[in-house]
């Protein structure tokens, strides 16, 4: 039996194996670097390439049942979505999920393998601050989307009068109030991503509370803010090419999308990659 690789050596049979040392919850709060959890470093821009590249090897390993899992967390926002009021609350799903598919990730990565009901780990692994930070962010984006459309009726009711008073331009004052809160919107929408976007792996895999993830998980965003400006023109480039074949191609798209976060929250937090 082979046993593990050291922290300056490669495994050439699963390069995403981490070393010897193990990266079970060692964060808790009192300071940045904690064994393998360290501060969110700063990546050069074409890692916004590289975290998908890197994320390939990983989908390859189960195609199948990656495509599995994207298609049984759609259908559970889409039945979601079809209950009057519980679809008020899918949001609340969206840090589960993720938080589900990064154990996916983390099992493959470090077993070798991963299961089904792995995609449902956070309803029985830390539930109640994965529950808290589905609250926050849904929370969050409830507001986002509340301010965005106050703003846009506000300006949109303005610029109505007073086009109306010279005439007509009810159209256009409506398009422009539509234009300035989608501006407003996707303005108020990027730092909640950013806040959401690393914090359900600091949760899932390290213990960090809900709070603290986000504000973790912006910093690390900010510090590489140019790979993730990179890797969303090729994030956008992926979807729009996934979609020519009648969107069939989003089914190796979006698993590629969501390892993508795995990979580059090693890539980012982890030791071994110093």
């Amino acid at each position: 039996m082979n046993e593990p690789s050291d922290h300056g050596s490669s495994d050439q049979e699963n390069p995403f194996r981490p070393p010897e040392a193990e990266i079970d919850p060692v964060f808790d709060g009192s300071g940045w670097q904690q064994g393998e959890l360290q501060e969110p470093r700063a990546l050069p821009a074409n890692r916004g390439w590289g975290w998908f590249a890197d994320s390939w090897p990983l989908f390859m390993a189960n195609p199948w049942l990656w495509i599995g899992l994207l298609l049984v967390a759609g259908l559970c926002f889409i039945a979601i979505s079809m209950v009057p009021v519980v679809s008020l609350f899918g949001g609340w799903l969206v840090p589960m999920f993720m938080g589900g598919w990064v154990v996916c990730c983390h099992r493959l990565v470090t077993e070798g393998e991963f299961k089904f009901e792995d995609l449902f780990a956070p309803f029985s692994q830390q539930f109640k601050p994965m529950a808290i930070l589905s609250l926050i962010y849904m929370g969050l984006n409830l507001l986002v989307t509340v301010i965005a459309f106050a703003v846009g009726a506000g300006i949109g009711l303005a610029l109505g009068f007073g086009f109306g008073a010279a005439g007509g331009g009810e159209f256009g004052a409506f398009m422009l109030a539509a234009l300035v809160g989608f501006l407003i919107g996707m303005a108020l929408f990027v730092p909640l991503l950013m806040a959401i976007w690393f914090a359900p792996a600091l949760v899932m895999l390290h213990q960090v509370q809900p709070i603290e993830a986000m504000k973790i998980s912006v910093i690390a965003c900010w510090r590489n803010i140019v790979p993730f400006l990179l890797y969303g023109l090729v994030g956008t480039g992926l979807l729009i090419i996934g979609a020519i074949p009648l969107l069939l191609g989003w089914l190796v798209v979006y698993p590629l999308m969501f390892n993508s976060v795995y990979v580059a929250y090693r890539e980012i937090f982890l030791a071994e990659n110093d």
